[in-house]
């Protein structure tokens, strides 16, 4: 047998008796496997051998691998059996769809650095209590949660954030008030470590309906208008949930703001100028500077059919999810703008308005901790 096959035969070796392998083969494995899906991790790799199984479960490579992965749009059937698929963006600009081998019981409500959370009601069928779940479909782990027990129950929103330092996560509840009061309370929980609701502020707002919804960038969650609204009404409420603190601003009057959204690391939104979208960004915690990001370009006048745009919802890398209004019958369809290629790409077949719910979302090694098995 030859030096080189020697070699080979060792480290393979290395690897299925348990022993720990040379440093610079570790560093290639590790930087290998963490560049795969999470569902071939733990569906596959994590059974080659025990010295990956290891690598794989450890909080350095889990972390390691959450970073890398791409998000894409995690899709849900707003009815029972609750089915759920994930849509990833290729570099071609296809679309990959993936089917959760999961039983959902419930509908998702909020998505942050590879955990989710869902909401079960009281409406869903054969069940009488309101609670949360939160979840990896991935590692098929779940936390059951309380709800917030506010004592004004008008409107709930929930929103979950990771804390810096890989020291867990925090979900917070927005328990918003009807147009005469005004004023919200905020609520924050701290997941695995208590299963108790703490009031951390209340805030007054000019509008402070439903139609919100909650980003999560780092430790801060933007509750933000979820439909488009002139800069006059709108305001956005900024939770730091390692600090347990809560902020408030407002947008400059003038402006027709067409939907918020995560680009990359930071709060970005819609504006409509004239007759043209223009996205801009803010990489100020305070949303005192927002700088020029990208100018939507139309449509050529054979694709007139994909506008009037009725709102953008969520950013996905380079590719802007957005609303539209189809001429004609009315119907209301989703659709991708890509910033770098200008290409528009149709969810016809794959997203339905009226029975789906659309989050953005990472498939990732993150557990909850819980003991509940979906």
């Amino acid at each position: 047998m030859t030096r080189r096959a020697k070699a080979k035969k060792a480290k393979i070796g290395a690897c299925s008796q348990g022993s720990e392998p040379p440093v610079l083969y570790d560093d290639i494995i590790f930087t290998i496997l963490s560049g795969l899906p999470a569902m071939c991790l733990h569906g596959i790799m994590r059974y080659v051998c025990n010295t990956w199984r290891q690598l794989i479960r450890s909080p350095n490579f889990i972390e390691s691998h959450l970073q890398r992965s791409r998000p894409g749009l995690f899709v849900q059937q707003t009815h029972f059996p609750y089915r759920a698929r994930f849509i990833e963006f290729k570099e071609n600009g296809d679309l990959e769809i993936t089917n959760y081998n999961t039983n959902f019981q419930w509908c998702v409500s909020c998505s942050s650095d590879g955990m989710l959370v869902f909401r079960r009601t009281s409406k869903d069928v054969g069940k009488s209590k309101d609670v949360l779940y939160v979840a990896n479909p991935i590692m098929k782990d779940a936390v059951v949660v309380p709800l917030c027990l506010a004592p004004h129950k008008l409107s709930y929103h929930y929103g979950i954030a990771s804390l810096p330092n890989n020291e867990g996560y925090k979900l917070v509840c927005g328990d918003f008030q009807d147009q005469s009061q005004g004023l919200t309370y905020w609520y924050v929980l701290s997941l695995g470590i208590d299963d108790s609701w703490r009031k951390i502020a209340s805030v007054f707002l000019r509008s402070p309906g439903s139609n919100r919804q909650s980003i999560a960038i780092g430790q801060f969650i933007y509750w933000v208008e979820s439909c488009f609204v002139s800069s006059t009404l709108c305001e956005v409420v900024v939770v730091d949930t390692a600090n347990e603190s809560v902020s408030k601003f407002s947008f400059p009057e003038g402006l027709w703001v067409h939907g918020f959204m995560k680009v990359g690391n930071y709060l970005g939104c819609v504006k409509l100028l004239g007759i043209g979208f223009y996205v801009y960004v803010s990489k100020d915690v305070h949303l005192e500077k927002w700088e020029f990001y990208h100018k939507i370009v139309p449509p050529s006048p054979r694709k007139e059919a994909y506008w009037p745009v009725l709102k953008f919802i969520a950013c996905v890398d380079q590719e802007l999810i957005f609303l539209f209004i189809k001429k004609g019958d009315g119907e209301i369809q989703y659709f991708a703008y890509n910033m770098r290629t200008q290409r528009i790409t149709s969810f016809e077949g794959h997203i339905n308005f009226w029975k789906d719910l659309v989050r953005v979302h990472t498939n990732s090694l993150v557990s909850p901790g819980g003991a509940y098995k979906l």
